[in-house]
């Protein structure tokens, strides 16, 4: 899930197909987005600090592309290390969540070639093999990664990491299985 500044959020379903939901509405349509790129991840990003102009972001199991929302293309732009979440901000960042890596990593992406700029390892998280299904936000510097567990029913729990990598846990019971997260880059 992945939500643009002109308040539409996209949603992949599991069978890989893309719908755009009008926020203010709520009506949900079928977007005409067609690849073999597979699974991903996506967040949007600004295209430069303070700007206004944000492009989506996605991300499979092994690769950074931008993603156009206008012709649905796909531009691979890189490598990365294993499945990620994606979320970018106002201040022209783009931040991966690798849950996967061992440990868990928190790393700022470079928008042209996907290169890890900077990488923050989250030890505190659960273990890859005991992920079941995991999402990830940020807001105003804060960091949100919402990790449901194999074998603890349907609640998810909410870690928050600061902008110096210190890890807690926001909600140790969410009593929701949450699957999806999204914020807009106007959000600080």
């Amino acid at each position: 899930m992945s939500v643009a500044r002109d308040g539409v959020a996209y949603l992949r379903y599991a069978d890989d197909s893309l719908y755009a939901l009008d926020l203010e509405t709520m009506s949900c349509t079928p977007t005409s987005y067609q690849s073999n790129f597979g699974h991903f991840g996506m967040g949007f990003a600004t295209r430069r600090v303070d700007g206004w102009e944000d492009e989506m972001f996605v991300a499979n199991r092994r690769h950074l592309a931008r993603l156009n929302t206008t012709t649905w293309r796909i531009e691979t732009l890189g490598e990365l290390p294993s499945q990620s979440e994606l979320s970018g901000n106002t201040y022209g960042e783009l931040w991966a969540m690798l849950p996967l890596e061992r440990p868990a990593l928190l790393a700022q992406l470079d928008k042209v070639s996907g290169r890890l700029k900077r990488r923050i390892a989250l030890p505190g998280l659960p273990e890859p093999q005991r992920i079941d299904t995991f999402a990830f936000a940020t807001w105003d510097r804060q960091f949100y990664v919402f990790v449901r567990e194999h074998g603890m029913g349907e609640s998810t729990t909410v870690y928050r990491i600061d902008e110096t990598g210190v890890l807690t846990v926001h909600d140790s019971d969410t009593g929701l299985n949450i699957v999806g997260a999204g914020v807009s880059t106007c959000a600080r």
